[in-house]
C-alpha cells in the first residue's frame, strides 16, 4: 500500500461511531505502508439523517481509496449507500453483517465483521476481518495500477514528489508526517496553497515545468496543495479543451 492515501470515512465523530472500530482500521492500515486520513462527516447521527456535503466528497475524492467504516445494522448499511454512491475513487465499505455485494451495488468491495464495536479490534475474528479489509485493499490498488499500464501518468509520482522535495525549501521546514505525500497519481504536498502554488508550478522535471505536467489545485483539507500528474489522454483532452476555448 506504500504510495497509496487511504480516506476512512465514519458517519460522526461521535462516540457510537468511533473510535474503536475506525481507528483500529486505520493503525491497521498503516501497518502495511498506508497513509491514510480519517473523516468523519458533518451530518451522519442516524440512519434517516446522515449525509454528505459536496466539500466532503471533494476531500474524499482527493484520495485513491475510500473506506467507508459502517455500523452493525443491514438495513442501514443498504440504506446509507447514498453517501457513497457518486464517489469517483473506489469505495469499500464495512459493517458487521455478512452482505453480498451485489446487494451494495454503489460500492466496490464489501468487507463484514468490522461493525460498532466497544472495545479495541484485539480478538482472532476481529483482527481477521481487518486481514480482509488489508487484502482487499491491496487487490483494489493494484487493479488501478494494472489499469494505469495503459494510460500511465505523464511522470511517476515519486519523481514529482523528489522533485519537490530538492527544489522547494519550504518543504524543509513542514512538522507534518509525510510533507510530501505520495498518491498513485499524484502528490499531496502540505503546504499552503496560495502562498506556494506558484513554487509548486514551477518545479523542473525533464526540462518541464509542473505545471505542463500536472493539474495543481487547492485541497479541500487545510488548504495544502494537490497535484494531480495528466496522463497522456487526459493531456490531449485538456489540450483540446484549452484550444476550443481560444
Amino acid at each position: 500500500m506504500a504510495g497509496s492515501e487511504i480516506a476512512i470515512i465514519s458517519p460522526t465523530l461521535a462516540r457510537h461511531h468511533l473510535p474503536h472500530a475506525a481507528c483500529d482500521i486505520s493503525e491497521f492500515l498503516r501497518e502495511y505502508g498506508a497513509k491514510d486520513n480519517m473523516l468523519g462527516l458533518a451530518r451522519g447521527d442516524g440512519k434517516g439523517t446522515a449525509g454528505i456535503t459536496e466539500e466532503e466528497k471533494k476531500l474524499i475524492n482527493e484520495h485513491d481509496v475510500a473506506v467507508f467504516a459502517l455500523g452493525s445494522f443491514e438495513t442501514c448499511i443498504k440504506e446509507k449507500s447514498y453517501l457513497y454512491d457518486d464517489i469517483d475513487i473506489p469505495v469499500i465499505v464495512t459493517g458487521a453483517p455478512d452482505i453480498p455485494l451485489e446487494e451494495l451495488p454503489e460500492a466496490d468491495a464489501y468487507v463484514g465483521g468490522l461493525g460498532r464495536i466497544p472495545r479495541r479490534l484485539r480478538r482472532g475474528p476481529d483482527v481477521r476481518a481487518l486481514e480482509n479489509l488489508a487484502t482487499t485493499v491491496e487487490e483494489i490498488l493494484n487493479n488501478r495500477k494494472r489499469e494505469m499500464v495503459h494510460d500511465p501518468p505523464l511522470v511517476p509520482s515519486i519523481v514529482v514528489k523528489n522533485a519537490i522535495e530538492n527544489q522547494v525549501p519550504a518543504i524543509k521546514e513542514v512538522i507534518s508526517p509525510l510533507p510530501v505525500t505520495g498518491q498513485l497519481d499524484g502528490v499531496r504536498v502540505k503546504l499552503d496553497y496560495d502562498k506556494y502554488h506558484e513554487e509548486i508550478e514551477n518545479v523542473i522535471i525533464d526540462n518541464k515545468k509542473l505545471k505542463e505536467l500536472a493539474d495543481i489545485r487547492k485541497s479541500a483539507m487545510y488548504d495544502y496543495i494537490i497535484v494531480k500528474i495528466y496522463s497522456e489522454s487526459q493531456l490531449v483532452e485538456k489540450d483540446i479543451v484549452e484550444d476550443s476555448l481560444l
